[in-house]
């Protein structure tokens, strides 16, 4: 069902706020009024509006300084400055205040009606604008299967999590998650199926991570994972407890149980960047699908300077 459109009115005037406040409900408005500036503002804070339909000249402030306020706390509102006399300097108050129009009065009723409608019609269409403009954006960084991060969605935040680690002397653990024999599951059970246990999986690294945690569908059947402010020590804990709650499950559509390798690297005992970061995890994750259903954990330990893949 259609909302119906939200206007305020500003005026000292009484006569004027019932006059107004009358004819737009008659149009299918919800009018809410007030009488001063204050006023105003108290009620826009508590609610939001399409549009506002203000006085220019009000008892404790002007309208333009009240349009001003209102545009900081609902940017997308819009704002129609009621005046006495018709001008070149009001018009060009109006548009110096971002103000959507202006009307005169006495006015008009269809003008005044007329005017408040095209208002609507652009902070509608405005609204719609960023709608959309923030849909396109989700789908260009969220996996359309699981819902998880895309692979482009985890490069962002793994540069950003990597310059916080710097900047603040943080941890940053980085799980690169493989799911063992995925081909052999997808030919047995078909496409369908191994979509549904990509699904399960990712479900339930999801719900076994913090919410500050990045969870990403690295491509295929891998996952990565970030985890913030995590030592390799407690980030092996988490990757252990992954590893076995996917083997303890089962995909609802599955015929048999899945498992996953775990590769685990950390900033800054193992990398200083992230592409390094990633490596150094795939190293780790490489060794672990030798074995298959294990963690294993990227260390650079040796006193030749050979690095050191240990199995969790």
């Amino acid at each position: 069902m259609k909302q119906s459109p939200r206007l305020i009115i500003v005026d000292d005037d009484d006569d004027m706020c019932e006059t107004l406040t009358d004819i737009f409900l008659s149009q299918g408005y919800e009018v809410s009024s007030s009488r001063t500036g204050e006023e105003a503002l108290t009620l826009c804070q508590e609610r939001t509006f399409d549009v506002a339909l203000v006085d220019i000249k009000l008892p404790d402030m002007e309208g333009t300084e009240l349009l001003s306020a209102l545009k900081v706390l609902h940017p997308h509102l819009e704002v129609v400055l009621m005046t006495g006399h018709a001008s070149l300097e009001s018009a060009v108050t109006a548009v110096r205040h971002d103000a959507f129009a202006y009307v005169t009065k006495p006015f008009e009723v269809h003008e005044v009606i007329i005017t408040v409608d095209e208002a609507v019609e652009r902070q509608q269409a405005r609204v719609r604008e960023i709608e959309d403009r923030e849909h396109y954006r989700s789908l260009s960084i969220i996996d359309g299967l699981t819902e998880l991060c895309n692979y482009r969605c985890f490069y962002e935040h793994l540069g950003l999590e990597v310059e916080r680690a710097k900047r603040y002397s943080h941890t940053l653990t980085l799980l690169m998650v493989d799911v063992d024999d995925f081909k052999g599951y997808n030919d047995s059970y078909g496409h369908q199926a191994g979509d549904e246990a990509l699904k399960y999986i990712a479900h339930t690294l999801r719900q076994r991570c913090r919410g500050v945690d990045v969870v990403a569908r690295y491509g295929g059947e891998e996952f990565a994972i970030l985890l913030v402010e995590t030592a390799k020590g407690d980030a092996a804990v988490v990757a252990e407890r992954l590893r076995q709650t996917v083997a303890e499950g089962r995909p609802e559509r599955g015929r048999r149980q899945l498992t996953v390798s775990i590769g685990v690297a950390t900033l800054p005992e193992d990398a200083q960047e992230g592409e390094e970061l990633v490596a150094r995890a795939d190293e780790a994750l490489y060794k672990a699908k030798g074995c298959k259903n294990r963690v294993c954990l990227f260390s650079a330990g040796n006193s030749d300077g050979s690095m050191v893949l240990s199995l969790f």
